[in-house]
């Protein structure tokens, strides 16, 4: 592998990981959102929850 190809590989584990972190930023404020325009009975976090609730394992970081 040349060095070129691995200094791509790299920046775009990086752009992921930005792109991932910035999701997860919006991710908690849609559910806050949410959460408050509704008193607590809609959000991401309610629907995990009920995921929960009836024996399913979340696989990710939700």
């Amino acid at each position: 592998m040349q060095t070129h190809d691995r200094i791509i590989i790299r920046n775009s584990f990086k752009r992921s990981a930005k792109r991932d972190e910035k999701f997860s930023l919006h991710r908690h404020t849609i559910d806050n959102l949410c959460l408050k325009y509704s008193a607590g009975r809609f959000g991401f976090s309610i629907q995990k929850k009920i995921y929960l609730s009836v024996g399913s394992q979340v696989d990710g970081d939700f």
